[in-house]
């Protein structure tokens, strides 16, 4: 009997919490197995060939799929799920704006596109896993899109920060591939 090999779609991706939860359905593309068993990496699990799996909080969840074979052989797969809150700027008295940042994952150049003019300015500054800053820059009032190219940085995530003068700030991270 042939041994099972073990895989799915999607294996890494990115999630936006929308009214409080985000749902991802994996497929499987494992090949021999009789019986699965998932671990989505937030405490849950499912037997299921394709399983939908809705996550609650913000993180970085490591999801394993473990396949086995009729003849009691297996095999496991992991993917990476990064999941983030819905992204505002705000300042003290004016409505929060929402912030898109794509494409994400990227090869290169990634876009923050605000839902409308930037109120002041704002510092926008990007970190390595390990806290490094990597880049710094001020976007200034009134710009609803901005452009920074992630080319020049090596492979892996990436955590960006924008800041404005009162101190409020938003967060996400990017994926480069």
């Amino acid at each position: 009997q042939a041994a099972p090999a073990s895989g799915f779609y999607p294996g890494d991706t990115l999630l936006t919490l929308e009214q409080g939860s985000a749902e991802l359905a994996f497929t499987d593309t494992s090949q021999n197995a009789v019986s699965y068993l998932w671990d989505f990496g937030d405490g849950q699990t499912s037997g299921e060939s394709n399983p939908v799996h809705t996550y609650t909080d913000a993180g970085s969840y490591a999801v394993t799929q473990w396949v086995f074979g009729a003849g009691g052989c297996s095999s496991a797969a992991i993917g990476r799920v990064e999941v983030q809150w819905p992204v505002a700027v705000a300042e003290a008295g004016e409505e929060a704006l929402e912030v898109r940042v794509f494409p994400n994952p990227t090869q290169g150049e990634v876009v923050w596109s605000f839902s409308g003019p930037l109120p002041t300015e704002v510092i926008w500054r990007l970190y390595d896993l390990t806290g490094r800053l990597q880049a710094e820059e001020a976007i200034p009032p009134g710009r609803q899109t901005w452009a920074y190219s992630l080319q020049h940085l090596p492979k892996g995530m990436y955590y960006w920060v924008c800041l404005s003068p009162s101190g409020k700030y938003r967060s996400g991270s990017v994926f480069k591939y």
